[in-house]
């Protein structure tokens, strides 16, 4: 089973910073697109590996949660973040930038990174921890940030 981000609308919108690289060390957005591949070891009663309703619905409110936002790694220790009420201040440790933020606009991400490989991973484990059917095999989940620009990640449950 496959559903793949640019023919369904998977897709969110952020901006993130990547502390210390030449060029993405400037705060910089992205529109992404994700691709979900499903594979299981049989049908349900209905012929379904998987039903599509259900991984579209999960899917959208996990992205839902990324789209417009500044995200912000909670697993990094080239962020300095501190909640002061209803802002976030950023600082980036090896550049020492400051950023400060509305609150609402900021989506925390546990992640090392927001390179393409670690929003990938994270989507994954989201989208996994989710899913009902006990009959997959493996979950492959792709972030592009540009055509032609992305990663994969894969779970292998069985």
């Amino acid at each position: 089973m496959i559903l793949d981000g640019k023919e369904l609308g998977f897709r969110f919108s952020a901006c993130h910073v990547i502390p210390g690289h030449p060029k993405c060390g400037r705060l910089h957005g992205h529109t992404y697109h994700v691709t979900v591949e499903i594979e299981g070891e049989r049908m349900d009663p209905d012929g379904f590996v998987i039903d599509f309703d259900e991984v579209k619905e999960v899917l959208r409110r996990i992205i839902g949660e990324l789209d417009h936002r500044v995200l912000v790694p909670t697993e990094s220790d080239l962020f300095d973040v501190e909640e002061r009420g209803d802002e976030v201040e950023v600082k980036t440790v090896p550049d020492g930038k400051r950023y400060v933020f509305p609150r609402e606009d900021v989506a925390f991400v546990p992640t090392r990174t927001l390179s393409a490989e670690d929003l990938a991973g994270y989507l994954l484990e989201e989208l996994v921890d989710e899913l009902s059917a006990d009959n997959i095999i493996e979950v492959r989940v792709r972030v592009d940030e540009g055509w032609g620009q992305g990663a994969e990640a894969r779970k292998r449950l069985r």
